[in-house]
């Protein structure tokens, strides 16, 4: 990189860890209330249609036993013992395990995505999004009525249809509960409908919730530090980090499309899909993120059904995966202010994996692609910069003249740009314009989970920092380079402060992902190709104007009379 562009890159680095450090943890909702919650001001997307209570019909044969139904709805399971037990369920892309007590989801792995070196005790196993051990697992329904509470307290009967798993329980009142789980083959995300049937010929009041969590388990044994997870809402075409501060506190997050917890590579996501449901998320005693959806007390009348739907998602944020749901789940990956640039460089950066098969190799291309694209910026930034080089005799001679006139300084300075055709910010205008690029990248390159487990050469997680620290250290001497081709300063502390940002640099990326490295090692070495061809066009008098003769500056102030 040139002097300019490092000082760029430099406070771009700066504002990015400073915006990490000191204004995402000042991003939360008010302070809480004494109520028990508290509505957070997250906007409203689409009315979701509130749940109508349908009276099954009737048509039972004449004669009949008062309590028979229709086919529409089946005869309650009789009230027997059903031993606990857990289903596994297998799919191309995970493992799950549902729990038939309270019907959740307590195991999700990943099969093409194993734990890295950081965990050596469960290096090469498949990663496990849920927290094991707690509560009622994923999507596991907790009542937040006394009697429900306490009548669901016994495992379910389980059937096993194809891609689809039925838990069906009955409490000593008639009411029937149904939980549908539809396994898709094909991608991370189970569907859930949850029915509710009131057998019994009283009314039945009723209330309930479903949620995901707590935590997510990748990160309880990788380790968190600026990646733990976060709990998110999404609305209105806007994502909002949900702040749970202490344990045991409880936000209200109204009516959002869908409510989730993400860390850098993985997303839980629940969204409604049928029913009234309210958002919330929490934090248990543990300190464990949760978040989930809270149905509307509903009175149940005698022979009445309810039902719900939900999509859950557990998997990696894929961009075009999540994208693909039409739900807005992919805004679950945090590109920063230049995403618009950030998503056409993922799209590049896919492409050419898709033909080389080898994510270093597709970084490399990327970086040609853009020092390709900037090519026309950065030659005019270099002749700029040499053609400013070449006057530095003048402008010395005039300090030395107008030592003690600053106006007279600044006049005579003007004129000289302008005798000689030199725009001395067109140094300055072209790195404005890569900051987006610098930005954009950064990002991409930072949350893309196609790096995670990607060898390179010997990088065995492109992830993950240089285990020997090889590309950082090259990436410093490339700098070094650079600075020895780029014009050199006139001002002695400006030179003598670039002397040190090579330096500076190189600390910094030692623990940065190596991926990220290589990309600025690539880009140091196109861009010391770039100044080699300008020295030379230069050196045939195709980048700079003749050569300047020294002159004396001129008097202030006065002008020949015609």
């Amino acid at each position: 990189m040139d002097k300019r562009t490092v000082s760029a890159v430099f406070l771009i680095i700066m504002v990015i860890m400073a915006y990490q450090l000191v204004v995402l943890p000042r991003v939360s909702p008010p302070p809480p209330t004494q109520q028990p919650a508290t509505q957070l001001p997250v906007p409203a997307p689409a009315p979701i249609p509130t749940p109508t209570l349908t009276p099954a019909p009737l048509a039972a044969p004449e004669g009949s036993a008062p309590q028979s139904f229709s086919e529409e709805l089946e005869p309650p399971p009789a009230l027997a013992a059903v031993d606990r037990r857990e289903i596994p369920v297998l799919r191309p892309l995970y493992k799950a395990v549902v729990d038939n007590l309270r019907g959740g989801i307590t195991s999700w792995r990943l099969l093409d995505y194993p734990y890295g070196n950081k965990t050596p005790e469960a290096a090469g196993e498949p990663v496990e999004i849920l927290l094991p051990g707690h509560g009622a697992g994923a999507l596991g329904i907790t009542f937040t009525d006394p009697l429900s509470e306490s009548s669901f307290t016994a495992p379910l009967t389980v059937e096993e249809d194809g891609e689809t798993l039925v838990l069906r329980g009955v409490d000593q009142y008639g009411l029937v509960m149904k939980r549908v789980y539809h396994f898709n083959p094909e991608s991370y995300d189970v569907e859930l409908e949850v029915r509710f049937e009131n057998h019994s010929e009283s009314v039945r009041n009723l209330s309930w919730e479903v949620y995901l969590g707590p935590g997510l388990d990748r990160y309880r044994m990788e380790g968190g530090g600026p990646d733990k997870p976060e709990a998110v809402a999404f609305a209105g075409d806007k994502i909002d980090k949900v702040k749970v501060k202490s344990p045991g506190q409880s936000l209200v997050v109204g009516t959002p499309a869908w409510m989730g917890i993400r860390d850098r590579y993985f997303l839980a996501a629940i969204a409604p899909l049928e029913g009234g449901l309210t958002g919330f998320a929490r934090k248990t005693a543990e300190s464990q993120l949760e978040v989930g959806f809270r149905a509307e007390p509903t009175t149940l009348a005698p022979r009445q059904v309810i039902s719900y739907r939900l999509l859950c998602y557990l998997g990696p944020k894929e961009q075009g995966r999540l994208a693909g749901y039409g739900i807005g789940l992919e805004k679950s990956i945090n590109y920063g202010w230049f995403s618009w640039l950030a998503l056409p460089f993922l799209t590049i950066l896919n492409f050419f994996y898709g033909y080389l098969r080898n994510w270093g190799l597709a970084i490399l291309a990327l970086t040609l692609v853009v020092k390709l694209a900037l090519f026309p910026i950065t030659q005019g930034m270099y002749r700029s910069m040499r053609k400013m080089q070449s006057l530095q005799p003048q402008i010395q001679a005039l300090k030395k003249k107008f030592k003690d006139d600053s106006k007279a300084l600044q006049r005579e300075t003007m004129a000289l740009y302008k005798e000689y055709k030199v725009n001395p910010m067109a140094g300055c205008l072209p790195m404005v314009v890569q900051i987006p690029v610098f930005f954009a990248l950064y990002r991409v390159l930072y949350n893309a989970i196609e790096l995670r487990g990607a060898s390179f050469l010997y990088i065995p997680d492109l992830s993950q920092k240089d285990p020997y620290y090889i590309t950082p250290l090259l990436m410093g001497a490339t700098m070094i380079l650079q600075q020895r081709l780029s014009p050199t300063s006139a001002d002695p502390k400006q030179a003598k402060m670039m002397m040190f940002m090579p330096i500076i640099f190189t600390a910094m990326f030692l623990n940065f992902s190596s991926g990220l490295v290589l990309y600025f090692l690539f880009s140091n070495i196109f861009a010391i190709g770039e100044q080699t061809l300008v020295r030379k066009w230069s050196s045939r008098g195709a980048a700079q104007p003749a050569v300047i003769k020294e002159v004396t500056p001129r008097k202030a102030g006065k002008k020949k009379k015609r």
